[in-house]
């Protein structure tokens, strides 16, 4: 609906290793400094502690939650979107335990990452809202217009963040 060109690994087919290839092998070489990318993952996510803290991971198809080399680090994550050429990266998660609470910005002077995550670190986010994730359900309802609180036709990250946080937060 937006104009994106869609990649989509559903199912068995989002597993580790291929989600990993999607960023580095087949987007890295052909993002552009002027491209605006959208990371959106739907499934579960878990929080784990080790010896220096807490750290959110997101289980991929083929993950094992009891093993951290198995599942997808939040960490790791980042890194990969701060090596990413575009000029802007937006990545949502929609994931239970997913570990990073807030919105947050990464990158350089001209980069622009944003990390919007449903869930912090122990906490379970509801995923059955009227065929969705809730997190998702508004988050389509906000990019649909709904969070356009200025009314200009564009939805910033900002807006997207206090749309969706107004609308979940009281659920």
């Amino acid at each position: 609906e937006q104009g994106f060109e869609v990649i989509q690994l559903l199912d068995g087919k989002a597993h580790r290793q291929a989600i990993d290839d999607t960023l580095k092998l087949k987007l890295y070489p052909i993002l552009n400094p002027e491209d605006r990318l959208l990371v959106y993952f739907a499934g579960h996510g878990i929080s784990r502690s080790d010896a220096v803290g807490e750290k959110g991971y997101l289980v991929p198809a083929d993950g094992d939650s009891d093993n951290p080399f198995n599942m997808l680090s939040m960490a790791q994550l980042i890194d990969t979107f701060n090596v990413l050429p575009a000029q802007q990266v937006l990545y949502l998660a929609d994931a239970c335990h997913s570990g990073l609470a807030q919105e947050s910005r990464l990158g350089g002077a001209n980069l622009v990452r944003v990390i919007m995550t449903a869930g912090t670190a122990g906490q379970v986010v509801q995923d059955n809202y009227q065929g969705h994730g809730l997190y998702t359900y508004f988050f389509l309802e906000g990019i649909r217009g709904a969070a356009d609180f200025n009314a200009d036709d564009l939805v910033t990250s900002t807006e997207l963040h206090t749309y969706i946080k107004s609308q979940v937060e009281p659920i």
